[in-house]
Formats: C-alpha cells, sequence, structure tokens
C-alpha cells in the first residue's frame, strides 16, 4: 500500500503445545503406506521424524491440529486421525492434491 515501506509478511506459528512431548508421544509409531512401513518417531523433547526405508529422516513441522508439514517437501504434509476413544489409529498424507490414508499398525 506504501511504496516506501518494507512488505509486510505474516508467518503463522503452531500452537507451542504442538511441541509438547505429551501431545507428540501418541503420534508415534509405525504406519502402512500402501504397503511400505513407515515410521514416526519422536526426536529429543519436542520433534517428530518420518523415515521412509532407503530415504533420509525428514523433519515434522507443526501446523494445526494435528497436522503437520514435512520439512524440505513443500505441498507434503500429515494428518493424524484418532478414532472415538482418542488413539491415534491412522494418518494421512496429502501431496499435490493426493490423499492416501496410512493405517498404524
Amino acid at each position: 500500500m506504501e511504496g516506501s515501506v518494507k512488505e509486510i509478511v505474516f508467518a503463522r506459528v503452531a500452537p507451542e503445545s504442538m511441541r509438547e512431548k505429551s501431545f507428540l508421544e501418541p503420534l508415534a509409531g509405525t504406519y502402512d503406506l500402501m504397503g511400505t512401513q513407515v515410521h514416526i518417531a519422536l526426536q529429543g523433547e519436542h520433534t517428530l521424524v518420518l523415515a521412509i526405508p532407503g530415504q533420509p529422516e525428514y523433519e515434522l513441522e507443526p501446523v494445526e491440529g494435528t497436522e503437520f508439514g514435512v520439512k524440505g517437501q513443500p505441498g507434503l504434509c500429515i494428518e493424524f486421525k484418532r478414532d472415538d476413544a482418542g488413539a491415534v489409529t491412522e494418518a494421512v498424507v496429502t501431496q499435490q492434491g493426493a490423499v492416501v490414508s496410512a493405517k498404524r499398525v
């Protein structure tokens, strides 16, 4: 709006609660992604990592709710789903419009 003022950039920051061990720990586990077992693990106290056989580990970055982006992989996100009892039962992977469910093993 004002040519002499630097551009204002708004960055959404996930709530700190999404980085707490008590929130992240239940999301960790093994998931069946189209016949391949992928592992989500808690690294340290505040970070989830995704391990896919034959690939490097990817850090998951909190977005909102139980949705995480994959660091260094724009457009790739993982949302963890819970059943009525609150147990994590699957991870829904979305990449470039394709949605794939990975059931917890």
